[in-house]
């Protein structure tokens, strides 16, 4: 007998208000308010709508990741990473053609390191956020165990 799993939508709301020029706040209930602009350098202290791409995606990777890491019993110690988007001109518009994320994981034991290498590959293909976008995606991680 084949069951059928109904997944429900997720719903997600943000509220905008606008400062003048460029500027803007992002706020969302519940959460910090933050200063958003357009990429100039008028606004070097402002997140802009392209730091959000592609942080979006470096956080996306490393919440499966490590829920990846939690369930197989991974000895986690650090994760951070860089990501970097290129944002260039195709056609008549500018899109992002290549995010690059550079995780670099600590691990505890010498033997977790197959299973992290595994765990990260699989986290890149299950991003939904990845998946949605037209980049290409690069992971690049650096494994390292803890002395």
């Amino acid at each position: 007998m084949n069951v059928k799993l109904e997944y429900k939508p997720f719903y997600f709301k943000t509220n905008l208000s606008w400062q003048g020029q460029r500027k803007g706040v992002v706020s969302a209930e519940g959460r910090p308010d933050i200063q958003v602009a357009s990429p100039s350098k008028k606004y070097p202290d402002r997140w802009t709508p392209e730091h959000f791409f592609v942080a979006s995606v470096d956080v996306c990777l490393m919440i499966i990741f490590t829920s990846f890491a939690e369930r197989q019993g991974i000895s986690l110690v650090v994760y951070e990473s860089e990501a970097e988007g290129t944002f260039e001109r195709k056609g008549s518009v500018y899109q992002f053609t290549k995010i690059v994320v550079r995780p670099r994981i600590t691990i505890g034991d010498e033997k977790d390191k197959d299973k992290a290498l595994n765990a990260i590959e699989e986290a890149e293909k299950r991003c939904p956020l990845a998946e949605s976008a037209k980049a290409e995606i690069i992971v690049k991680p650096n494994i390292v165990v803890q002395e």
